[in-house]
């Protein structure tokens, strides 16, 4: 078992908020793992590696249905 957090966020643009989030994942040892949803497919039939190892996923897409529909 792994005593780190891996976190994926899955954003289209790095706002002022998103920094903010990216900034305090980092100074707390967080691995971060970024998704861009503009270049995000999901194949359900060989999964992404990266996305495999997220302990977690943040939604921070500005496009409400890209999200929905990428989750």
């Amino acid at each position: 078992m792994n005593d780190f957090l891996v976190v994926g966020v899955l954003l289209s643009r790095v706002r002022v908020e998103e920094k903010l989030l990216l900034a305090e994942l980092e100074r707390r040892g967080v691995e971060i793992v970024r998704f861009d949803d503009r270049q995000f497919t999901l194949d359900l039939s060989a999964p992404d590696p990266a996305m495999s190892r997220c302990d977690v996923v943040l939604e921070r897409c500005i496009n409400h249905l890209r999200a929905l529909y990428t989750l």
